[in-house]
């Protein structure tokens, strides 16, 4: 291998995969609360769509580890729980769209 080439610092890539991981675990957590807390006819739509979202995070959180593990890391999520936005904020005002009720 030449000096002009560039080589993978892998325990640099494991820990920003990890910090990846850690987006995805709240991900999936955010979308599995809101698909079961939805209620109204109006939403019953939207909870499944958000359980198919949640799976598909789930999917993209094991491709992560894979690739955490191929590099000879350990996959952790950060020690503690990720961080979960409640229904304030951004998210009620995407619902109330959503549902039609527009402030």
């Amino acid at each position: 291998m030449s000096d002009s080439e560039e080589r993978l610092d892998e325990e640099k890539a494991v820990e920003c995969l990890n910090a990846a991981l850690r987006l995805q675990h709240r991900s999936v957590v955010q979308y599995t609360m809101d698909s079961g807390s939805l209620f109204g006819f109006e939403f019953q739509s939207l909870g499944d769509r958000f359980w198919e979202f949640g799976v598909a995070e789930l999917e993209d959180a094991r491709l992560l580890v894979e690739k955490i593990v191929a590099l000879g890391g350990r996959a952790h999520h950060g020690g503690g729980p990720a961080p979960v936005v409640g229904r304030s904020g951004r998210r009620r005002r995407m619902a109330d769209r959503v549902g039609g009720r527009d402030d």
